[in-house]
């Protein structure tokens, strides 16, 4: 029996008119499944389907290399670090990471009491003098308000090591804390404690010391003991043993803590970081180093703080450049910090008689009275006032001459050429021009990503241009000061160019994708094109990552 079907009418459904009637319609429909328009129709379907997969797999490919670019560069950062503490314990084989740790512990727990009782002496044998004259001006300003601040019930919930540094000059390690803490406010004159409250906070604390430093089998300057005699210190504020005379906070036997900050404000310093001058200076004086001119450098900032409002945080001070100007040398030291969430950058210029050579064994102690080793009493004293030293003229060390601010001070000279892999592009381009139009990409969408400012300078420096030019370039290209020029007949060149430094970071944001764009215009090229050169360079560096993992293992 056959079955029957009832239409949807028939079981209720109301449609309203039907102007075809159901076999006019099947029929119709048929005849448009058979119809030519339907192979279009069909065609055009497919394509669309296929072009919205392409896309959605292309950014998925795009972010998949943009991670393995990134971990091709956090691969990099962990195998610098890899490499120095091979170095570390090559060196000092009773070195102990745990036991480290353990002793950085024990030396925040000491600097969080001695600051909470404004009586430094306690920690100050392993205090840079930077790091001495940040805690000192902080515990002079609350003296002058009035008001105490002071932590107390203090516990190390965690404690790591981000990474270790190998250099001529010192070793370092940088250590995270995790700390809980009650933080108070107290009335200096009556002990009342005006509020308090329980908080967790984290900080990076840097520690330093000679590369020739060994592990000590006894307690050091941390534990309140000479590092090199044994002796208990007695601590002035010239940080020397008594027993040996030593220089205690030197790092030349033992960590010192040149630098504490939060962890936003952090990076791990760039031991190929290029100083104008650097081999010229270091030729002249071997026992120069960049750690201790910087540490000087943060004396000097810390001495003039009463000139600045409170909550400064100095974020980094990095030597820029050497020179010399008449009968004195002079080095160039650049400071980042912050004030009331504006950032600043300033540049100190510190100036010594030519032919002057550091005292190696002050090391970290540099800011002392060379002639007897006593600090100033004041941060303007023009004479030791222990041994009337003349202490601000150069004679027998390093002075502060100016303090230049951001976008008036120049470098001193050009620096040493060197090649950047990816940088080899533009030679039919004027190099001024390249530079500029490499300047007007980095400012693109408003911020200048370090990775891209980096590749900028490392081209400019191999088109001979020194970095006071870039430095400017740069600066009009952030006030939108810079024009762009087309560049006739250059166009493919200066494109690959733009491409690799908007890749420096991983990265092409829609700002810098808008103006690789305009600039395939220029030069000619498709949509197509454009698209196909970024995937060219995107997938050399994605290959040149998975290489390095490859290798790391």
């Amino acid at each position: 029996m056959a079955e029957e079907r009832l239409t949807l009418r028939e079981l209720g459904f109301d449609f309203g008119p039907d102007p075809f009637g159901d076999k006019a319609l099947a029929e119709k429909i048929s005849a448009y499944f058979h119809s030519p328009e339907f192979a279009v129709h069909l065609g055009l379907l497919a394509v669309c389907v296929a072009y919205w997969l392409w896309v959605h797999l292309r950014a998925r490919a795009e972010k998949r290399d943009a991670v393995v670019i990134g971990k091709g560069r956090e691969a990099q950062v962990a195998l610098r670090w890899a490499i120095a503490r091979k170095e570390l314990v090559a060196r000092d084989p009773g070195y102990d990471e745990g036991a480290f740790l353990r002793r950085a512990e024990a030396a925040f727990l000491r600097v969080s009491d001695a600051w909470s009782r404004h009586d430094l002496a306690s920690a100050r044998a392993f205090l840079s003098d930077g790091m001495h004259e940040r805690l000192y001006r902080e515990i002079e300003r609350q003296r002058a308000s009035g008001v105490r601040d002071y932590l107390r019930e203090t516990v190390v919930r965690e404690s790591a090591l981000l990474g270790y540094g190998s250099g001529r000059d010192y070793d370092s390690a940088s250590v995270r804390f995790k700390v809980s803490a009650v933080r108070a406010r107290v009335d200096a004159a009556t002990g009342k404690i005006l509020d308090g409250r329980e908080e967790v906070f984290e900080e990076i604390w840097t520690f330093l010391r000679r590369p020739t430093a060994k592990t000590l089998a006894s307690p050091g300057a941390i534990e309140g003991f000479c590092p090199s005699c044994g002796a208990p210190v007695s601590i002035t504020d010239a940080v020397t043993c008594s027993a040996c005379k030593t220089w205690i906070n030197s790092g030349e036997h033992d960590w010192v803590v040149v630098k504490n900050t939060v962890p936003w404000e952090w990076r791990f310093p760039d031991p190929g970081r290029e100083v104008t001058g650097w081999a010229a200076a270091r030729e002249r004086d071997p026992g120069l180093s960049l750690e201790s001119l910087e540490d000087r450098a943060a004396v000097a900032f810390w001495r003039r703080l009463d000139a600045r409002p409170q909550g400064v945080l100095l974020g980094a001070a990095e030597t820029a450049a050497f020179d010399s100007a008449g009968d004195f040398e002079r080095a160039h030291v650049q400071l980042r910090w912050e004030s009331g969430g504006e950032r600043n950058t300033d540049t100190m210029i510190f100036r010594r008689r030519a032919g002057l050579v550091s005292d190696r064994k002050a090391g970290l102690s540099a800011t002392r009275c060379p002639g007897c080793g006593a600090a100033p009493e004041r941060a303007d004293a023009e004479k030791c006032a222990y041994c009337a030293l003349t202490l601000d003229d150069g004679s027998r060390g390093w002075a502060l001459s100016e303090i230049v601010p951001f976008g008036e001070w120049k470098r001193p000279q050009e620096a040493a050429p060197g090649v950047l892999p990816g940088t080899e592009w533009g030679d039919d381009i004027a190099p001024a021009e390249a530079v500029a139009a490499l300047a007007f990409c980095l400012a693109a969408d408003g911020i200048v990503h370090h990775r891209e400012l980096v590749y900028l300078v490392a081209y400019a420096r191999r088109r001979g241009l020194g970095a006071e030019e870039v430095e400017k370039v740069v600066e009009e290209a952030r006030a939108g000061r810079l024009p762009y020029a087309p560049l006739d007949g250059a166009g493919g060149s200066l494109l690959r160019g733009l491409i690799r430094m908007s890749l420096a970071d991983g990265h092409i944001e829609d700002s810098e994708r808008a103006l690789l764009a305009a600039a395939a215009r220029r030069a000619g090229l498709h949509e197509l094109e454009l698209k196909a050169m970024i995937q060219e360079e995107r997938t050399t560096l994605a290959a040149r990552a998975r290489e390095l993992l490859e290798r790391l293992g």
